[in-house]
Formats: C-alpha cells, structure tokens, sequence
C-alpha cells in the first residue's frame, strides 16, 4: 500500500498561510538548504462524477434491514469521543 504523504496543518492567518494563498505557482520551501517545492493540490482533478453515481446506485439497499436509529446513535456516541487520531 502507498505511503500516505505527511500533513502539516498551516494557520492560514500565519505569514506562510498568507503567501500560500497568495501563490499563484509552486512555492519553495527551504531548510538548511534543502529545498522542497509545495504544489497546490486540485482535489476535484481526477473526480468522475459518472462513476460516484455509479457508486452510490450499487450500493442502494446496503442498509436494508438496519435499525437506523441505533446506528444514528452509536455513530453520534463514536464521534462525541474524539480520539487523538481525529482531525479536528
């Protein structure tokens, strides 16, 4: 499986938020003299909005006979435990 690549969250009110978004081309870190260029990602690059519908009509009925209700609350009890690995 591939390497999930490392995520620094940036304050975007701090100085490298501001020229973050503020670049309108790669931007290049340096540190100690080794340099590291940061791209802006295009999240909707490779959606196919064909293939989600595609997605969701296979999965209709995947919940047929669950207590939905239950579920509700089970995930509503998950989510109100924030586990250090959850963003925040």
């Amino acid at each position: 499986m591939a390497k999930e690549p490392l995520t620094i969250p940036i304050d975007p009110a701090s100085e490298l938020g501001h020229a973050l978004a503020d670049a309108d081309a790669p931007v290049v870190l340096d540190s100690d003299g080794v340099r590291y260029t940061v791209n802006r990602e295009d999240v909707f690059a490779r959606y196919d909005a064909a293939a989600v519908l595609a997605g969701l009509r296979q999965s209709r009925g995947a919940l047929t006979g669950v207590d939905t209700a239950a579920l509700l609350a089970d995930l509503a009890t998950q989510r109100s435990q924030n586990p250090i690995r959850r963003p925040s």
